[in-house]
């Protein structure tokens, strides 16, 4: 989903939300948001402290009562689940694991049907930690900073953990689902319309931007995505707007932005487009990539590797050549649920909001 760099996650949907201005806006992405959640489901800033931080497998534990008697017959192991053909590990997640990012040394997981940001370490494919945000989660986890932003739904905050103690460091009290990091800040959109510039120690506001959408930053400057149809280049040593290019989709809620493999991509945020704009940093030029063939709607969407990577709603993961559009492979998908996809650890990562699974695929 996810605006950064694919090495901090890769996914780019977002989830409902009920505030103006987020990537996926806030306000203007309800109506989308909304759409997006209904078929995956059937920054003024203060810092407060406030965190509940679970060890995985703290709970539930089965108290040791001495041998078992030998006349009581042995019960034969559990039977392991069957896994696809190129699945390599299924996790199990409570909550409605829904959007994810890697980096940092580990998979992000927020679930949306529960208030818990799951970290896994891909060397185990084991839940080390399990953080409670005190909300559900809609937006995709952003590492940046040494620290993971994860929005929430409606008027939820953008939690901030810290990656070393695996606690809420501070909130940021407006803002949007996704965040961006470079030159030293983190940009989100604001409650009032806007970019908000923020100091990532202190979580103040540096610097406002009237320039509205969703935002990533990458190529030595932060872009936004406006409802109609294009993008805002911000120079950072100005915080001014330097340029607009004709990229994305109008209307509704434009397009979602993340940088990867050197570029600015924008993707439709109903997730129903057959093709992303691509913007060079160096030259703002713009060009499209259609994605044949592609009938899906409802898709998720990352970039890396050289590739484009997409998973519609109860469909499998396509492989596109990121510079021909053409499919050049399928790869395995939980086709009774829908979720979120990122890339990283030599990996495939694949939420299943509705099986409460976080699957591993070969790549």
């Amino acid at each position: 989903m996810g605006g950064h760099p694919p090495s901090a996650g890769g996914s780019r949907v977002r989830m409902p939300k009920a505030r103006k201005g987020a990537g996926m806006a806030r306000g203007k992405g309800v109506a989308v948001a909304l759409a997006m959640a209904l078929a995956l489901l059937g920054s003024g800033c203060a810092s407060s402290a406030r965190s509940t931080n679970r060890p995985s497998g703290a709970s539930g534990a089965t108290p040791s009562f001495g041998p078992v008697p030998s006349q009581q017959p042995t019960r034969p192991p559990l039977s392991q689940p069957t896994l696809e053909p190129g699945v390599l590990a299924s996790i199990p997640l409570e909550g409605g694991p829904l959007t994810v990012a890697t980096g940092l040394g580990s998979v992000w997981v927020a679930s949306h049907r529960g208030f818990d940001v799951y970290r896994v370490d891909p060397t185990t494919n084991k839940v080390v930690a399990t953080i409670d945000t005190g909300q559900e989660s809609c937006g995709t986890p952003g590492l940046g900073f040494g620290k993971v932003w994860v929005a929430g739904c409606g008027p939820g905050d953008i939690a901030v953990i810290d990656a070393s103690t695996n606690q809420i460091a501070g909130r940021l009290q407006e803002g949007g689902l996704e965040v961006g990091f470079g030159a030293g800040s983190v940009w989100c959109s604001t409650l009032t319309g806007g970019i908000a510039r923020i100091d990532p120690t202190t979580l103040r506001v540096q610097a406002t931007i009237e320039v509205d959408g969703n935002v990533t930053f990458g190529g030595g400057a932060a872009w936004v995505a406006i409802s109609n149809g294009t993008v805002s280049r911000i120079d950072p040593g100005t915080d001014r707007a330097v340029k607009t290019v004709p990229a994305g989709e109008s209307g509704g809620d434009g397009s979602l932005l993340w940088f990867a493999d050197g570029k600015v991509w924008a993707y439709p945020a109903s997730g129903s487009g057959d093709s992303a704009s691509v913007i060079d940093p160096r030259s703002n030029a713009v060009h499209q990539v259609s994605l044949h063939p592609l009938s899906v709607s409802n898709s998720t969407f990352t970039v890396g590797l050289g590739d484009v990577w997409v998973r519609g709603l109860a469909d499998q993961v396509a492989r596109f050549d990121e510079a021909t559009g053409r499919r050049t492979a399928s790869l395995p998908a939980d086709t009774s649920t829908s979720g979120f996809i990122a890339l990283g650890f030599d990996s495939l990562w694949e939420t299943n909001l509705d099986t409460n699974t976080l699957w591993r695929v070969r790549i």
